[in-house]
């Protein structure tokens, strides 16, 4: 159930959202662009921007969440931090297990980087479904100083980073909602990222002895394409594989339910006891939005770590 709070932030989102279609669209299509992605006409305005502004505004609050969830789903005009506030809000609802932060930081601690680097681009686009990675950036003709250039340089290419910081500049472990983290864990661990089933179980056989001091863990729930699929459970319980609705990729999936990179748009959503949603917790991920693309391959030879192939 959304609060007040919750309402001013989703009303504030929608606004954003329909703003930009308006803006991307022509003053006779804006009227239908609006109510494809499930928004009602322009009420008034001259600009643009402010008929975009007036359809965001007749939208009643109890229809707020529906309306939101609906251009997350069709990708329709939001930035990743617009997007990731939505999914907060609407996951807060299945009230997930709470993961303390110094188990996250036990479970960066653990995870083995050899493996995730590895797979870098699968894993960079897990990155890209759930955190804001910022827009290619160069600086004066230079490196790409977006957090996903800074993560193509200082963690792929070098040694710079371990998995401990990278979670850090992620936000994974001090801003990410409970949610998030618990999809991180599990898309670590997939086969979309890893498609090598040792691999994984090594990643798994890392990650469960800190969950295991919170009464929750990585169970293996069943396969997807020949892989092992894993989903965090409370210790002991019977809980199987959980509903899935597609929620989360960036990117429009395909008929089969994976982007074209073969990672999962779907999010899988459970009930849980209890939980809130801090929407505060999104202000230091503030930065240039961006649609997160993956780093292009390359082969540093002044470095210790070579580029694999994903």
């Amino acid at each position: 159930m959304v609060d007040d709070a919750g309402v001013a932030t989703l009303r504030a989102v929608v606004i954003r959202a329909a703003r930009a279609i308006a803006v991307a669209s022509t003053h006779d299509k804006l009227d239908e662009d609006l109510v494809a992605v499930g928004l009602p006409p322009s009420a008034g305005g001259g600009s643009k921007a402010q008929r975009g502004e007036s359809s965001a505004a007749v939208v009643p609050d109890e229809r707020l969440r529906e309306v939101a969830v609906g251009l997350v789903e069709r990708n329709a005009g939001l930035h990743m931090l617009d997007r990731m506030m939505v999914q907060d809000l609407v996951w807060a609802d299945e009230n997930p297990p709470s993961i303390p932060k110094r188990t996250g930081r036990d479970l960066a601690r653990a995870l083995p980087e050899r493996v995730l680097v590895n797979h870098a681009q699968r894993f960079h686009t897990l990155l890209g479904t759930l955190f804001d990675l910022g827009s290619y950036d160069l600086f004066f003709g230079f490196d790409d100083t977006s957090l996903s250039g800074q993560i193509d340089r200082h963690f792929y290419r070098n040694d710079d980073w371990s998995v401990e910081q990278l979670f850090d500049e992620l936000g994974a472990v001090d801003q990410a909602s409970d949610r998030r983290f618990a999809l991180f864990l599990e898309g670590i661990v997939s086969g979309d990222t890893v498609p090598d089933e040792d691999a994984q179980r090594q990643l798994v056989d890392a990650i469960n002895p800190p969950l295991a001091g919170i009464g929750l863990e990585l169970r293996e729930t069943g396969n997807a394409d020949g892989y092992p699929t894993f989903h965090l459970v409370a210790t002991g319980s019977r809980a199987g594989r959980p509903k899935q609705l597609i929620f989360a990729c960036p990117r429009k999936p395909d008929l089969a339910g994976r982007t074209r990179t073969g990672i999962p748009t779907m999010i899988h959503t459970r009930r849980y006891p209890s939980a809130r949603v801090n929407t505060d917790r999104h202000e230091p991920l503030l930065r240039q939005h961006s649609d997160n693309g993956a780093p292009l391959e390359h082969q540093d030879p002044n470095s210790g770590k070579n580029r694999p192939n994903a």
